[in-house]
């Protein structure tokens, strides 16, 4: 529960001081109490516990699977890191290289439809 603070200066409004609670709307906003139908009764805090729990405990488990698996993934990157930049290498040589194939063949097939246009195929036959 947000504490209860008032704001040092005090407003006059129609003659009468009056003092805002600075977390009111925060308080109105994020009022997490049960409902007075519910306050004596213990069943929301069992279930709570048994729904909450495991779900919390999960939660830790993530947290610890996570950053044991981000300590141990980053050592091995940097032990494997000298033969990972020279596949990276080896990885781009041979995008490169298809990408100059492709750019051949592209060309290849340009320059045949620029003499199949060019060609007089009338006085051909």
């Amino acid at each position: 529960m947000l504490p209860q603070v008032t704001c040092p200066i005090k407003f006059v409004h129609n003659s009468r001081p009056f003092s805002v609670n600075l977390f009111a709307s925060l308080q109105d906003r994020f009022d997490t109490r049960l409902p007075d139908s519910l306050q004596g009764r213990p069943l929301p805090k069992v279930l709570f516990i048994a729904l909450g729990g495991p779900l919390l405990v999960m939660t830790g488990f993530t947290v610890v699977a996570t950053v044991t698996l981000i300590l141990v993934s980053s050592s091995l990157l940097t032990i494997s890191s000298p033969l990972m930049i020279l596949a990276g290498l080896v990885l781009v040589a041979a995008l490169a290289g298809f990408a100059g194939a492709g750019a051949m063949a592209l060309t290849g097939l340009l320059e045949l439809g620029w003499v199949f246009r060019s060609v007089d195929w009338a006085g051909m036959f």
